[in-house]
């Protein structure tokens, strides 16, 4: 990263800082309350809302065994796409950042947050969050024993109510949705908050008016 002077480069670190800590807040909120209701069903209660999941995911013929393994590949791939979008915060900045200042010769701030907002959202789509938790409980074998034991055949079929405060149907996707609402929320409301506390840092002479 080439920065003019060192107050640039100070300002590019709280930048990328601000930007990881605003995501990982959010990401890692979002992620909390879906695993912590996931734990805390009922077994027979949590089971039937996987089956109910798999079938939002084009999954029809869950087996038990698959059922037993969503929860850890949920986790995974939760866990897995909250790093790569925290990862991902330097190198977005670090774009933007180049190509104004090869542009304008300075960078804005708001610009680049509204930049930053429309690539967390691709992010998070290019990801392909759903299909790769499908994936992964596909490739799990079935089992048919398990399958066909009595024990499933009577969980599969029997109606268990589950509270819908407690967990969408399709929860997945709703985690999706709550995880892009919560953050195009704090890149706009947080973003005045950041601003006004870098006006009074030490960032004050090169903060003018044609920065914001």
């Amino acid at each position: 990263m080439d920065t003019n002077t060192n107050d640039d480069y100070d300002l590019y670190v709280n930048v990328i800082e601000y930007y990881q800590n605003m995501m990982d807040v959010v990401i890692s909120s979002e992620s909390e309350d879906l695993l912590i209701n996931l734990i805390h069903m009922p077994k027979l209660s949590l089971h039937r809302a996987l089956k109910i999941q798999g079938n939002a995911l084009g999954i029809h013929d869950l087996s038990y065994r698959q059922i037993t393994k969503m929860p850890m590949i949920i986790g995974k791939q939760i866990h897995d796409m909250n790093a790569e979008l925290y990862q991902s915060v330097e190198s977005l900045v670090n774009s933007h950042w180049q190509a104004m200042t090869h542009k304008n010769g300075k960078v804005s701030l708001t610009e680049l947050n509204s930049l930053l907002a429309q690539d967390v959202i691709e992010k998070i789509d290019e990801y392909n969050f759903l299909h790769k938790i499908k994936r992964d409980i596909l490739a799990v074998p079935s089992g048919s024993f398990w399958n066909n034991h009595w024990l499933f055949q009577w969980f599969s079929n029997r109606v268990v109510f589950i509270e819908e405060d407690a967990i969408e149907l399709d929860f997945l996707r709703q985690h999706l949705s709550n995880i892009k609402t919560g953050l195009l929320l704090e890149f706009q409301v947080q973003f005045m908050d950041f601003y006004s506390r870098m006006k009074d840092d030490a960032f004050d002479q090169i903060m003018n008016d044609d920065f914001y």
